[in-house]
């Protein structure tokens, strides 16, 4: 009897992990999804870049290139409307968070053009990126839920 219960859920589960394989594969073949790809490569960079004195110092001049990276990325997001329809919002919900987004990019490109290599001006970047990172989770939140299931 434990025999047919084991079989049972083995082929349950394979069934289940074959229906989110290809699920998952295609979600990555999405032209946003491969714009968020590029999206999460230039905010990994600025991260980087920002992390402690020594990499600011070296990588500060690419971290005002990476934030318009951002800002055109953000753009091209706001145009596409699948992320709305696949989770049955508005898209002008999309689009005011993709603005947020491309909002907070520009204000802090405009901080990194500004600043220094100091101590204190990496300090102040790091605090800086994390209006982007904000509006970044606040999309998420909205738009990707289906990976909390």
């Amino acid at each position: 009897m434990l025999r047919k219960w084991t079989i049972l859920a083995t082929a349950t589960t394979v069934v289940a992990l074959m229906a989110t394989g290809a699920s998952v594969a295609q979600d990555e073949n999405s032209p946003l999804h491969k714009l968020m790809e590029k999206v999460g490569s230039k905010s990994n960079a600025i991260k980087k870049a920002i992390r402690t004195p020594v990499a600011y110092k070296k990588d500060h001049e690419a971290v005002a290139k990476h934030a318009d990276e951002l800002i055109v990325l953000g753009k091209q997001a706001r145009d596409m409307k699948e992320a709305a329809e696949k989770q049955k919002k508005t898209v002008d919900e999309w689009q005011k968070l993709c603005d947020d987004f491309i909002k907070k990019s520009t204000e802090f490109k405009e901080f990194a053009e500004k600043s220094g290599t100091t101590k204190n001006d990496q300090e102040a970047a790091k605090k800086a990126y994390g209006a982007v990172n904000t509006s970044c989770t606040a999309c998420h939140n909205v738009f990707r839920v289906e990976d909390d299931k």
